[in-house]
């Protein structure tokens, strides 16, 4: 590939998102699944109340506990959908990368497959040339 056309720009500029979505793979493999998230901080929510047992203190403690799973859920899925919003317009970047490297890559068959008709006319010229030039009678003094 020519580096001097904007075909080698857009293919560096194509690898960089190639590895910012792997990027963000990886990050989201590291941070571990919204699941496991929601387990991690849902058992560092839960209250220790060692004190005296009542019906009206475990349902308070059930909506403060139902309270903490709702603002969790709601935080691990906010993140979650960012980094999917992100994911997806880092692919629509890339589809629109490939769909720019195709028409570049079908204008550059078209151009050649022009350019080699062109040299197949040439060589049909030149050879009638010289078969008319060798069928002529020697014209020597």
């Amino acid at each position: 590939m020519d580096d001097r056309d904007t075909g080698g720009d857009a293919a560096l500029r194509g690898r960089g998102r190639q590895a910012r979505v792997a990027a963000g793979i990886v990050g989201m493999r590291r941070r571990g699944t919204g699941m496991e998230q929601v387990r991690r901080q849902g058992l560092a929510a839960q209250p220790n109340n060692s004190s005296g047992y009542s019906a009206e203190s475990e349902l308070a403690e059930e909506r403060d506990i139902g309270s903490n799973l709702s603002s969790l859920i709601r935080r691990v899925s906010a993140a979650s959908v960012s980094e999917i919003e992100m994911l997806i317009v880092e692919l629509q970047g890339l589809r629109d990368f490939l769909v720019s490297e195709g028409q570049r890559v079908q204008h550059e068959i078209a151009t050649y497959a022009r350019l080699s008709q062109a040299a197949i006319e040439s060589t049909k010229i030149i050879n009638e040339s010289l078969l008319k030039w060798k069928a002529a009678p020697d014209r020597r003094p």
